[in-house]
């Protein structure tokens, strides 16, 4: 199997992450380390099981200690752009070693309405009908598909998103160098991966003075377990989703 660290990136161009799995959400955390430490949360969380293949909204932010919420519209600007996204971008083969046979779809935090709302409020482009400053996520994720796309097909099924017609959604076959609106991903059936154990958490930070942060953190989520740092991001996905129905050389139940 290729893998992102073979292929892509050597090891120092990302950041290690900290991975806890409970319920239905896959979570990994990582500090960035720029000009200041800033403590990031990436989410893989369960919206709905689609003929025996389970549907995982991707979410991605800062953790703000003083909210105890997730900050996922504001660029960080902090220094280490390349490495965060290199970090994001290798927690998706040990999310599908989790869940071999799910399906991750992602969206950019930035393409929703509140993201519209906030910047048309703070606007200083000047923009007409066509907010400048919005897709910016998801065509950076789509670049990068885009550019390796021959390689990622090897192992993983890529789809554009959901056409919505008819008020009943269906998966739209991703085209490179086509701006689609989301990104949908599952791993192809020849490959195989162990699965972690429910609830183990594995923590594999370098040690750092930012070790304060992560335990903080993690002690909050013991405290309030069920809370959805991205509550907001995932109830707009399964509205979006409600009546998805899987090709059928992709269903499990057939």
């Amino acid at each position: 199997m290729y893998t992102y660290d073979s292929i892509y990136e050597p090891k120092q161009l990302k950041y290690d992450v900290a991975q806890n799995i409970k319920d239905d959400v896959v979570r990994y955390i990582f500090i960035s380390k720029g000009e200041r430490n800033i403590l990031k949360v990436i989410d893989y969380s369960f919206m709905e099981e689609l003929n025996g293949k389970k549907l995982f909204n991707f979410g991605f932010g800062n953790y703000d200690f003083e909210t105890d919420i997730i900050e996922d519209i504001e660029l960080s600007n902090n220094g280490d752009t390349y490495k965060v996204f290199n970090t994001v971008l290798s927690t998706v083969p040990l999310f599908f070693e989790i869940h071999s046979n799910a399906i991750i779809m992602i969206e950019g935090s930035d393409s929703g309405p509140e993201f519209l709302d906030k910047c048309r409020a703070n606007c200083r482009k000047n923009c007409a009908d066509i907010c400048k400053n919005a897709n910016r996520r998801i065509n950076i994720y789509r670049g990068y598909v885009n550019k390796h796309y021959d390689t990622l097909k090897m192992d993983y099924t890529f789809y554009g998103g959901l056409d919505s017609t008819d008020n009943k959604p269906t998966l739209i076959d991703y085209m490179p160098d086509h701006k689609q609106e989301s990104i949908i991903l599952m791993k192809n059936k020849n490959q195989h991966s162990m699965k972690v154990e429910e609830n183990q958490t594995q923590e594999v930070m370098e040690p750092t003075s930012a070790e304060e942060m992560i335990a903080l953190f993690l002690e909050r989520r013991k405290q309030n377990p069920d809370v959805d740092l991205f509550a907001k991001q995932n109830a707009r996905m399964r509205e979006k989703i409600k009546g998805l129905v899987l090709p059928d050389h992709l269903r499990l139940d057939l």
